[in-house]
C-alpha cells in the first residue's frame, strides 16, 4: 500500500462575513481559475451559501470542500452537504438527490478526506462513507468498535480500540459458469480463465468492478456506478445491456441476463423460450440468481420466487421461508435459511440431493448437477455427480467465497487465492493462478 496521507480539517470561527467569503475562495482557488472566480463566488453567495458559512463560523463549526461538495460538520456533530455544479454555484437538485445518502451521518466524531471520498467518524465506533468507491475504498459497513481513520487519495484505514489495523478495499470475488472463471480483485479488476480465453490468465478491458457473473458463453460485470458491461456472445441478445441503469446485483444465465435494481425491481434481457425473463412484475427483491434456464428471487420478507424451466420442478419454491441466499442450478434450486440449514428444489434423474442434512452453512452454489456449501468455519462441503472430481473438495480450508460452473467447482481464500475441483478441459480451473489480492 502507498504511503497514507491525512487530510486536516479546516476550521472556521471568523465572525465577519467578508474574512469568511475569503477564506471560501481559498478553499476553492484551485478550482477556479482567476478569471471567473469571482462570477461563481457571487453566484453562490446569490443561493445563501456564505450566510450558511457564516452561521458556521459563528457557532465554531467545521468546513471542509471535497470535489462538488460543501461539507460542514455542527457542534451538534450532525453533517451536513451542499453539492455544486459544473460552475461551482449551488445546485439543489444535486443537493436534495444525495440527502437520503447522509442519513447515518450523525454522532460525527471525526472526517477525514480522500481523493473523491469522505470517511466519518462515529460516536459509537462505527464509520460511514461517501463518495467514489472506485478502490473498495468506501467498503468500511461493517466496521464496529473504531477510535480512529485515516484517509489516503483512494484507501481508507480504521484503528479499532483493541488495537487492530482494518484496511477498506474491493470485496473479492470468484464466479464460474459453463466452462469458464472469473475473478475480481481489490482493484475492481477482473481476470478470466477457460472458454473463450486463449491466456490463462486473460485480463478484461474493465475497470470499477464490484460484482461479476459467468454465464455458458458471456460474463457480465456491474460496475460501482450501476451500470453493467458484458463480454462474450450475443447469441439471443443477452449483452444487450448497456441502457441498463441502477443496478446492485447481475446473473448470467445460459444465453439470458438478469439485473437486480436498487428499488427492489429485476430487468432481464435474452433467450426466454422457457420464461426465465418473465420477472418484470417481480417486487422487493433482494438477491437473484440464473443459472442455465431459470431465475430465482430472493424477496425481502424471505421468501423466493422463480420462473423459468421447470421441468425437474426447480421452480417450485413458493413454499420456503427464512431464506437468506439462494442459489439456481442446471436442475435445481437450493435456498439457505437463516437458521444455517439448506432446502432444495428439483431432480437430476439420480434423486434429490442429500443437502437436507446441512447444517452451519453460510454460503451454496449450484452447478449442472451438483451442489456446493460453504461452512461458518471456511470448509466446504459438496454432493452430487462428481464424474470431474468437482465435488472433491473436503480438504479445502479458509474458504471465503464458492462458485460453480457446469462441472468445476471454485474455492476462494481471504488471502486472495484460489482453489478449483473438477473439470479442467478449457483450463477453467487454471483459476487457482489468480491472484486477487495483490
Amino acid at each position: 500500500m502507498s504511503e497514507l496521507k491525512v487530510r486536516s480539517c479546516f476550521p472556521l470561527q471568523d465572525k465577519d462575513k467578508e474574512e469568511i467569503i475569503e477564506k471560501y475562495k481559498e478553499m476553492y482557488r484551485s478550482a477556479f481559475s482567476d478569471d471567473d472566480e469571482q462570477l461563481r463566488i457571487s453566484e453562490v453567495q446569490a443561493s445563501g451559501v456564505p450566510d450558511t458559512l457564516t452561521a458556521a463560523a459563528a457557532s465554531d463549526c467545521y468546513l471542509w470542500k471535497f470535489d462538488n461538495y460543501i461539507v460542514m460538520r455542527r457542534p451538534n456533530k450532525t453533517v451536513d452537504v451542499v453539492a455544486l455544479d459544473k460552475n461551482g454555484a449551488v445546485s439543489m437538485k444535486k443537493t436534495l438527490a444525495i440527502k437520503s445518502d447522509f442519513k447515518k451521518w450523525f454522532n460525527i466524531e471525526k472526517i477525514v478526506m480522500g481523493k473523491h471520498h469522505m470517511i466519518g467518524l462515529r460516536t459509537n465506533g462505527k464509520v460511514v462513507a461517501f463518495g467514489s468507491n472506485t478502490y473498495g475504498q468506501c467498503n468500511i459497513t461493517d466496521w464496529e468498535d473504531v477510535c480512529d481513520i485515516i484517509a489516503g487519495d483512494n484507501s481508507t484505514v480504521g484503528v479499532t480500540r483493541s488495537g487492530e489495523i482494518l484496511v477498506a478495499k474491493h470485496d473479492i470475488m470468484v464466479s464460474a459458469g459453463g466452462n469458464r472463471s472469473v475473478g475480481v480483485d481489490v482493484y475492481g479488476k477482473v481476470t478470466a480463465v477457460g472458454s473463450g480465453f486463449t491466456s490463462l490468465n486473460c485480463e478484461l478491458p474493465w475497470s470499477e468492478i464490484v460484482y461479476v457473473s459467468a454465464g455458458i458463453a458471456h460474463i457480465l460485470g456491474l460496475k460501482d456506478d450501476g451500470t453493467v458491461v458484458v463480454a462474450g456472445d450475443n447469441i439471443k441478445r443477452e449483452c444487450e445491456v448497456d441502457k441498463w441503469k441502477y443496478i446492485v446485483m447481475v446473473a448470467a444465465g445460459e444465453y439470458y441476463s438478469v439485473g437486480l435494481k436498487g428499488d427492489g425491481s429485476v430487468v432481464a434481457t435474452g433467450d426466454n423460450d422457457f420464461g426465465q425473463c418473465n420477472v418484470v412484475s417481480w417486487k422487493d427483491i433482494q438477491l437473484i440468481s440464473a443459472k442455465f434456464n431459470h431465475t430465482v428471487g430472493l424477496k425481502a420478507d424471505g421468501t423466493v420466487v422463480a420462473t423459468g424451466d421447470n421441468r425437474f420442478g426447480q421452480c417450485n419454491v413458493g413454499n420456503w421461508r427464512n431464506i437468506v441466499r439462494i442459489a439456481a442450478g442446471g436442475k435445481r434450486t437450493l435456498g439457505l435459511r437463516s437458521d444455517g440449514t439448506v432446502v432444495s428444489a428439483g431432480f437430476d434423474g439420480r434423486g434429490k440431493y442429500g443437502v437436507e442434512g446441512w447444517e452451519n452453512i453460510t454460503k451454496i452454489n449450484a452447478g449442472y448437477e451438483h451442489v456446493v456449501g460453504l461452512t461458518e468455519n471456511g470448509r466446504v462441503i459438496a454432493t452430487g455427480n462428481n464424474t470431474f472430481g468437482q465435488c472433491n473438495v473436503e480438504s479445502w480450508r479458509d474458504i471465503i467465497d464458492i462458485s460453480t460452473g457446469s462441472n468445476h467447482t471454485l474455492g476462494l481464500r481471504a488471502d486472495g487465492t484460489v482453489v478449483a475441483a473438477g473439470d479442467n478441459s478449457k483450463n477453467q480451473c487454471h483459476a487457482e493462478r489468480f491472484a486477487l489480492v495483490k
